[in-house]
């Protein structure tokens, strides 16, 4: 370095200085020495420091090149441009042809994404492959169900006798939770518990050791949104058979009047395949006048399953028509299949329910019965809102 060549310069003056004689005085040799000694010792200091800020130096420029190195080969490899919004981490991914870390999901995402593809194809906006969701689903399938539980809000904003009594149902012997679970090829077991929401309000959740898919989460909270349908707390509790409410007393007659009026309809616009049981050999009517509300929704099952038949695609409203009661006490027509003592659920015939039978019926005959049967119809719809407007 600098600082060592000065030193070795007057190192080698003073040495020649005192060859030709000169500086001989001894206090001069000896503060010259001194003075030297000293200027030796902080070069050393000064030598030893440089050295170390070499060191440091080469070992930033190691680092470095490290980097430098690591990000050519990062940016030789381009990915497509990715858009995510991820609500956990708030990360966003755009189309700066980087790689990311992709985002862990929670099972409710994974889900989620495992329908949307089921059901409208693969979503651009999906980090994950089909592959990888479906190897997360079986991850989170496997957990002990000790450690994790599945929770499923059915109800909410509940009274708290309201929900004790429901809470009762579903954990009686023989409750309609427990078999509609049963149907789903669920064995493992489950606990119904009350949850406080608010003042007064409670939450009614169901604890599963293992997640429901999402048509069957679905399709039991559609069950639970009956819960204002009259009997619903029997029904869940078990109970079988069927029995009018006391209010069907008023409409009894207005519907089977209104269900009258659609059979005569029917018989005169009807094609004879609809209108007969064996339309080649007798003519037995598949759907007579009655006046008896049982026996009119009898007939009125009949014709629905032949008509059912002429449809080219399904409808869910129309199903319902044909709907049993192990979905709820609100069947329609499956009830009159059977004597009020019988082991199927239980059905509890209501003006609501007998009203909701006219609707879809009309929307049924729309679409089987010819054009010139649609004024009829129509004026058959718009007594029965007059009649609920009363």
């Amino acid at each position: 370095s600098k600082s060592g060549n000065i030193i070795f310069i007057n190192m080698r003056n003073y040495a020649s200085a005192v060859m030709r004689g000169e500086n001989d005085h001894p206090n001069t040799l000896a503060k010259q020495s001194t003075n030297k000694w000293t200027l030796v010792q902080q070069s050393k200091k000064k030598l030893s420091l440089s050295a170390l800020m070499n060191v440091a130096s080469k070992n930033v420029l190691r680092t470095s090149l490290h980097v430098i190195k690591n990000s050519t080969k990062s940016h030789q490899r381009p990915v497509p441009a990715l858009q995510c919004n991820s609500s956990n981490n708030k990360t966003h991914y755009t189309g700066t042809g980087t790689r990311y870390k992709k985002p862990p999901l929670s099972e409710k995402e994974v889900d989620n994404y495992l329908f949307r593809a089921s059901k409208f194809g693969v979503s651009n906006d999906t980090l994950y492959s089909i592959d990888e969701l479906k190897a997360m689903k079986r991850r989170f399938t496997h957990h002990d169900g000790s450690s994790h539980l599945h929770v499923l809000v059915l109800l909410s904003n509940l009274e708290l006798d309201y929900a004790k009594l429901l809470q009762e149902a579903c954990n009686s012997t023989g409750n309609m939770l427990r078999k509609t679970l049963q149907a789903f090829k669920y064995p493992d077991s489950y606990t119904v518990k009350l949850e406080r929401s608010g003042k007064n309000v409670y939450t009614l959740v169901l604890q599963l050791s293992r997640q429901l898919d999402r048509y069957h989460e679905m399709k039991l909270k559609d069950i639970y949104a009956k819960y204002k349908c009259e009997g619903f707390a029997k029904w869940l509790g078990g109970m079988t058979g069927w029995y009018y409410s006391p209010g069907v007393n008023e409409w009894g007659q207005f519907i089977i009047a209104r269900l009258n009026d659609l059979q005569s309809v029917v018989k005169t616009y009807a094609p004879p395949e609809l209108l007969y049981c064996f339309p080649g050999e007798s003519k037995t009517l598949v759907w007579c006048k009655r006046q008896d509300l049982w026996r009119c929704v009898i007939d009125v099952r009949f014709f629905v399953e032949r008509a059912k038949k002429k449809l080219h695609t399904s409808s869910a409203r129309r199903m319902k028509l044909l709907q049993n009661s192990d979905d709820g006490p609100d069947s329609l027509v499956h009830w009159a299949h059977h004597d009020p003592q019988n082991n199927y659920p239980l059905t509890v015939v209501t003006a609501e329910s007998m009203g909701r039978l006219v609707e879809l019926l009309v929307e049924l005959l729309l679409q089987v019965l010819p054009h010139d049967a649609e004024e009829k119809l129509n004026g058959i719809l718009a007594a029965l809102f007059r009649k609920k407007k009363q």
